[in-house]
């Protein structure tokens, strides 16, 4: 009986195992399904993030297409609104250039700043040489040259003036007219161990008369030590001119003084001539044994013009 029990006891457990075995099977495929499911479900969300950042990166490869773009087409509009402006500006040159150019010469003319109204009144001829305006600018400028020369004319002649000595002797009865440059010695800065050189023109008018006479030159050398001058040789661009005489002679101060005074007629007038006009001067002194070089300076030079031609305008010869 026991035994029957047992048989049936171990039937009913053996098929109950059975059971809950398939079950258990049963419930794991469910489990393996909805793994599966999930998984899918996962895959799908994976896939749709990933077109989403697709089209997310094509998105903003648009917008930064479309950016270079706008900023293209503002680099293109920048450049013509300059277009624009330079087509205005040249327009308006065109129309109103002449009239401006020519008012601001005008201001400038009328407050004497001459060369700066020169200058403008040229560039609009250059600039505009078919207008109104051009002839009107030529017009002005012949006026300012003119103008430019009468004040350089003036200057010079006050410049001049401011030169000239002038003295009076009672006993010879006339007015002695002189260059205070010209009627002193001087010596180079470049060559200090040269002797000093005067040249000194000059001449006289009558008390009872205004018209200049007796041109003479003063050629005088000044140094520690006698040279006892028998000539002086100018040298003067290439050639040569020579001067003979007695030369007089006096000291003072530890230097010696020898000069001579000629009467500006023939050679020497000749030679004045040259020398005023002359690039390089130079003299030499020529004594018994020996001779001494000095150079003629731009400021002699000036001195001798500015009596000559004081002399001519006095009626000298």
């Amino acid at each position: 009986m026991k035994l029957v029990f047992l048989t049936i006891l171990l039937i009913f457990s053996t098929n109950s195992f059975a059971q809950s075995k398939k079950e258990l099977q049963i419930l794991l495929k469910s489990r393996e399904e909805e793994i599966l499911k999930i998984k899918e479900s996962i895959q799908e969300k994976d896939n749709a993030i990933i077109a989403f950042e697709n089209k997310l990166n094509q998105a903003n490869a648009r917008i930064s297409e479309l950016s270079e773009s706008q900023k293209e087409l503002q680099q293109q509009n920048k450049a013509k609104d300059g277009e624009i402006s330079s087509l205005k500006s040249k327009l308006d040159s065109y129309i109103n250039g002449p009239k401006n150019k020519l008012a601001e010469a005008n201001e400038l003319f009328n407050k004497r700043n001459l060369e700066s109204s020169r200058n403008i009144y040229k560039d609009l001829m250059a600039k505009y040489p078919t207008s109104d305006e051009s002839n009107e600018a030529s017009k002005m400028i012949t006026k300012i040259d003119a103008e430019l020369d009468r004040l350089k004319t003036e200057k010079q002649k006050k410049d001049a003036e401011s030169n000239i000595s002038i003295s009076k002797d009672d006993f010879k009865q006339r007015t002695f007219y002189e260059d205070i440059r010209g009627n002193k010695y001087h010596y180079d800065l470049e060559n200090i161990l040269d002797p000093d050189l005067k040249l000194n023109l000059y001449f006289s008018v009558p008390f009872n008369s205004v018209k200049a006479e007796s041109l003479r030159l003063t050629i005088g050398y000044e140094d520690n030590d006698w040279l006892f001058i028998k000539k002086a040789t100018f040298l003067i661009d290439g050639k040569q001119y020579e001067v003979y005489g007695d030369f007089e002679r006096d000291s003072g101060g530890g230097n010696v003084y020898e000069w001579i005074d000629k009467e500006v007629t023939g050679n020497i007038l000749v030679l004045i001539k040259a020398i005023m006009s002359g690039n390089v001067v130079k003299v030499r002194f020529t004594g018994g044994q020996y001779y001494s070089d000095v150079s003629v300076n731009q400021e002699q030079k000036a001195a001798l013009k500015n009596i000559y031609n004081l002399y001519k305008q006095k009626g000298g010869i």
